[in-house]
């Protein structure tokens, strides 16, 4: 009864807080524009941050008035991180949501904030174990630590880019976490649990919203991250996780998996020979999360966010799980793990393993073919994924190849970066062999509205449609315009072709 008590109250702190800041005059500072990266399309508020820190201040307070029979103290400072946590992130987050900081900044206040809590308050890994094996970190244990509440502070605000997700993950590790406590006895960390769980779902009241859609923000996305550091360092040294190592890693799995995800594809994918440059690629942000691929391949925010959930909330269930079993136990739930994960990032295109994976299909290839023009791996990707029957999609190289344009319906062009959109747009003009199908090009709105005029004797029709863009969306403007296109029905065989077979084809016939 008391911790539905210490739940109820912090929901209602954490939305009724919220819902006066919304309604204040603060709010028009907060405005997050869409732009080329986002997926939302109008300005929103970001408030959800100052609205959770509000309503966790609300809930400490209250704390102080607490009997110690009801509400156990920690005894180890933890009410203090938190606060110092919160009002950290109330400035420095606050200032970041109205006026966007450079990561360097960024960064060294990250820093500045997690030694404060390493140094001053004395919150760190001491030592871990794995398989049976103990490791005592010794003063590398700060060093580590200062790392790792910087590391989730991040994951958090990347995970933060379609409607609910960054808060329902909270939410599962929290749940996590009070499972955890409950099971070792530990009150306080329970009640403090349950408590920052009422304030996320108070968030997810408005972030879910239609009316009064509300952002979590840079100040919440790493409020929420600091704070699950934490809980995930005193989780560890609980009698039943034994300082394991693997916990407070599956607590935060899927934070933790998408910006690990992320920064090897940036650094693998980056252009430049240099390492070092190569190494600051991996901090630029992009649009290739998993969010993002879901839902370039037309899944909702909330069809993306649940399905997302399911991984996040399977991570944090096996934090629990594997500190209860042994360690074969251990060994064999991880070995599942890893298998389905593995095939999770195949299928969004990170890993490009296909032959083994799948069962081929005998499909009449499209009449439709659409060509496009050095495509961005992410959106390409959705495209060739989206089920549909009307369109099959080539990836055209920068060298256009003539004998292939007879078989070609539409040439597309998708700007990624705004940096190479004259080249592209150069090298789209260059090809002659394709200015009498008509072009369709998916660019920033800016962009399209510096080219519009610049196309005299190239495509004879040209779409423009303004980026953020969804699949399906694309598939019926495709159809729509190319409609009174016709082109030799094929004969039946496998979906998946090359562009050498059908210049080959083409060779053929002439």
């Amino acid at each position: 009864m008391f911790h539905l008590l210490v739940f109820s109250i912090a929901y209602f702190a954490s939305a009724v807080g919220l819902w006066l800041i919304l309604n204040s005059p603060v709010a028009k500072y907060f405005g997050d524009a869409p732009n080329h990266r986002k997926v939302h399309q109008y300005v929103i508020p970001r408030l959800g941050g100052l609205g959770m820190i509000l309503g966790f201040l609300i809930i400490l307070g209250l704390r102080s008035f607490v009997p110690g029979d009801f509400w156990p103290r920690s005894g180890n400072y933890f009410s203090g991180a938190l606060l110092f946590v919160a009002l950290f992130l109330a400035v420095t987050g606050t200032v970041d949501d109205v006026r966007p900081l450079n990561f360097k900044v960024k960064f060294l206040f990250q820093f500045v904030m997690a030694s404060g809590i390493v140094f001053l308050l004395g919150h760190r890994f001491d030592n871990v174990s794995a398989f049976g094996h103990n490791f005592q970190l010794g003063s590398f244990g700060y060093l580590i630590t200062v790392f790792w509440i910087v590391a989730v502070m991040n994951a958090f605000n990347i995970i933060d880019g379609i409607d609910g997700l960054a808060g329902a993950v909270a939410v599962c590790g929290f749940a996590a976490v009070a499972w955890m406590a409950y099971s070792n006895g530990a009150m306080y960390m329970l009640a403090m649990a349950t408590a920052f769980i009422g304030l996320t779902l108070g968030f997810l009241r408005f972030n879910l919203s239609s009316k009064h859609k509300v952002f979590l923000g840079d100040s919440g996305s790493q409020f929420l991250g600091a704070v699950l550091a934490l809980f995930a360092i005193e989780v560890q040294i609980l009698p039943q996780a034994n300082h394991s190592i693997f916990v407070p890693l599956f607590i935060l799995g899927y934070p933790l998996l998408d910006i690990s995800v992320a920064m090897i594809r940036r650094y693998i994918k980056g252009s430049s020979r240099s390492p070092a440059k190569r190494f600051i690629r991996m901090f630029a942000a992009d649009n290739e999360h998993m969010h993002h691929r879901l839902v370039y391949l037309g899944l909702s925010h909330i069809q993306s966010t649940f399905l997302l959930i399911l991984v996040a909330g399977t991570l944090s269930a096996t934090a629990v799980l594997i500190s209860m079993l042994g360690i074969s136990g251990r060994i064999a739930v991880m070995a599942y793990l890893a298998t389905a994960l593995f095939l999770i990032l195949n299928r969004l295109g990170y890993i490009g393993i296909r032959p083994w994976l799948t069962f081929p299909r005998n499909k009449a290839m499209p009449d439709r073919i659409v060509g496009v023009i050095e495509p961005d791996e992410v959106f390409f990707h959705s495209l060739q994924s989206f089920k549909q029957d009307r369109f099959e999609f080539l990836s055209m190289p920068a060298k256009l190849t003539k004998f292939i344009g007879d078989e070609l319906v539409a040439v597309m062009l998708y700007n990624a970066s705004g940096e190479k959109f004259e080249e592209q747009w150069a090298m789209a003009l260059r090809a002659t062999e394709y200015h009498d199908r008509p072009a369709i090009m998916i660019a920033d709105q800016q962009d399209i509205d510096r080219v519009r005029s610049h196309n005299p004797e190239g495509f004879k029709s040209v779409h423009f449609m303004a980026k953020p863009i969804r699949v399906p969306e694309l598939i019926r403007e495709l159809e729509r315009f190319t409609i009174s296109v016709k082109t030799p029905r094929v004969s039946r065989r496998e979906r998946k072709f090359s562009l050498a077979e059908l210049a080959l084809r083409n060779n053929a016939r002439r």
